[in-house]
């Protein structure tokens, strides 16, 4: 059963890997998009993601009048981690592409 306390050490635990998730877009980005619009698709990239991210503290709200607050946290979490690692694994390789050419 996780517990509160259970609860606010992974809770901290989720932030501190969603801090390093976030940090690691914009050098990603730079390789998937060309020169002229780069920071267009950044953006949008990010901010639909954050807009995504931000439906999810109304999910936590609503599963947790159904399930256990941690039970609730730590599945929408892992659903979301998830999410993330597939659509990764759709990105195309760019390794060695020559930015300015694309």
């Amino acid at each position: 059963m996780i517990t509160t306390p259970h609860t606010l050490v992974l809770g901290f635990f989720i932030g501190a890997l969603q801090g390093g998730l976030a940090s690691g877009l914009t050098p990603a980005f730079s390789e998937l998009y060309p020169t002229a619009f780069r920071a267009s698709g950044a953006g949008f990239c990010a901010s639909f993601g954050r807009g995504f991210g931000s439906l999810m503290p109304a999910f936590v709200g609503v599963l947790s009048s159904h399930f256990p607050l941690g039970v609730t946290m730590g599945s929408l979490a892992i659903v979301a981690y998830v999410l993330a690692f597939a659509a990764a694994l759709c990105l195309p390789d760019a390794t060695g592409v020559d930015l300015q050419e694309i």
